[in-house]
Order: C-alpha cells, then structure tokens, then sequence
C-alpha cells in the first residue's frame, strides 16, 4: 500500500512540482533519485552495473557533471528500497553472470546512507555495490555503511585545501579524516582514488602533487581523469558511438546464453537486423532478458521445495 501511495504521489509530483510533496516522500521513507542508467560496463565497478543517481549533494564543485542532484524543480523520481529494489532486479542475470551490482552516485550517496542500508537487506547477496563518493560526509554516515559496501570510488578533487575549498565551496578536512579511517581500519583494498585535472583550478605539478599524497598514506589505486567543462553539442551519433551500443548488445547476449546454458534453460537467440544508433539493447533484448528471469525463478522456487 505504501509503495502504491509513492506511485500515485511522483505522477502528482511530475505534473505540478509541489515542494510541499517532499515531506510526504519522506514520511514514507522515499528518497529523491536524479536517474537510473542501466547495462553500464566497466565504468562503475565489476561486471554490468546499474547506475543509481542520488539527489543532494554537500558540493558546490564549479563543473558539476550531475547539476540536477543540486537543483530544485527538476523532473526527480522518489522510491522507497523496496520500490528501487524492484525496478533494479531486472538485471540481476546481468549481475549474477558478471559480478556486477549497483553503482550509487548523485550527488553524494552517503547522505543517503540508511537508504542504502535497508536496500542491502532486499539485494541478492551475488550483486555488489559500489559507492561514488566525495567522502565529504560525517564519519558517522561512512562508518554507518562501510561493512556493507564492496568498493568506494573516492572523487577526491585535490590534496591542496586551497584548490579543494576553490573548486567546491567547502574545506576537505572530513575528506581527509575519513580516508585515514579506511587507512587504520585496512580498507585500503575497498577504495579507488580518482585524481581529476580540473581546468582552472590545477595543475599537472599539483595533480601530481595531490597523487604523491595518497601514495604515501599507502593508498596504491588511483586513477587519473580529466572533468569535461564543455558537453559537444551534436544530434547525429558518430560511427563509434553505433559501434559501441552493437558492442554492449553482442555482450549482453553473449551473458544470456551462457546464463542459459548454466541453468539448462532452453533459449535461442536471434540475430540484430536493426541499423542505425544502437544503446545496446531493444524490446527484443528486454523481452529474451524477462523471460530467463521468470524461468529462473521457476528453477529457484522449485529447488526450494
């Protein structure tokens, strides 16, 4: 009944935009979502993952990638665990296969970090979850969450408290204490440090400066990126980017026979005659995908018996 009442209020919600909704929500126990993107690969964790944007954040970071998880009157989805669990289970012969999960971003989901909690007992113990994260949060919500998480990716802007409290509007000091936490606690395999070139605000001395730091605190995985300030404004995908979706598709089908196979599942996939843009999967794709799921839950319950 709860999660019927959380349906009927986002349809009330997308249309007039009420703020005064937003206590309701929450008296229900729903949180705030910026988007949901599915058959993501290698960009969130292991495997296939599902992205999970939450709204909110404690940063004001001059280039905010997701400016919708800040803003208000945007076009947001409310959910409880429950509900969310239900809309991200569709994947789980994704997850299963690959060792894959959730990835939560936003945003910063450790604000959400009992959200997240209550969501960990409904998942399947197979999917892992992945966090991206600031650590600009109390060591409360990360302490509250840690044991549950398979791996944080840590944004950690830079090392300088000058071009960290610049580029986002606060200071790291919370950033700082919670990584020495994961230091004291050997986590140090739980996390990856993404160490960004951020245009007018480092430097390649001071990227390397900030990567020296964190080597030292005897943290080894660290990646290097560079934050995209302008977004290419084109309406015609390139040949790449139809390449790519053909790609996702092969592999997404390539999971679900083998899937198949394990599970002695009688199942033919069909050849792709569509051309053009491709995002990696169509109806046909979703539909192969349902029917494995509902067969194999028809093995589980019957084993179960």
């Amino acid at each position: 009944m709860k999660d019927y009442i959380i349906v009927i209020l986002n349809i009330i919600y997308s249309v007039f935009k009420w703020k005064k909704l937003n206590r309701i929500f929450k008296f229900f126990g729903a949180v705030a979502f910026i988007g949901i993107e599915r058959r993501r690969i290698g960009s969130d964790g292991d495997g296939v993952t599902t992205l999970v944007g939450f709204h909110g954040c404690n940063l004001r970071c001059k280039y905010c990638l997701n400016p919708q998880s800040i803003t208000t009157g945007k076009e947001w989805r409310w959910y409880t665990p429950k509900m969310l669990y239900k809309e991200i289970r569709k994947d789980e012969i994704y997850f299963n296969q690959t060792g894959g999960g959730i990835c939560f971003g936003g945003g910063e989901p450790l604000k959400h970090a009992d959200f997240i909690r209550r969501f960990k007992i409904l998942c399947n113990d197979n999917w892992k979850i992945t966090i991206e994260t600031s650590l600009n949060v109390s060591e409360k919500q990360l302490y509250s969450i840690i044991g549950i998480v398979d791996k944080f990716i840590i944004d950690i802007k830079d090392m300088n408290s000058y071009i960290y409290k610049s580029y986002t509007g606060v200071n790291n000091t919370l950033v700082l204490n919670n990584l020495q936490y994961f230091i004291s606690k050997g986590y140090t395999n739980k996390i990856i440090i993404r160490v960004p070139s951020i245009a007018g605000f480092n430097s390649e001395t001071d990227i390397q400066k900030s990567m020296n730091i964190i080597q030292e605190m005897g943290i080894d995985d660290i990646e290097q990126l560079t934050y995209l300030t302008t977004k290419a404004k084109t309406s015609i995908p390139d040949e790449n980017s139809i390449n790519v979706g053909k790609m996702i598709c092969n592999y997404l089908k390539s999971i679900r026979a083998d899937f198949a196979q394990i599970h002695n599942i009688n199942y033919q996939t069909t050849d792709c005659t569509y051309q053009g843009f491709c995002i990696g999967t169509c109806p046909a794709c979703e539909s192969e995908l349902k029917y494995l799921t509902k067969e194999y839950h028809k093995i589980i319950k019957h084993n179960s018996r």
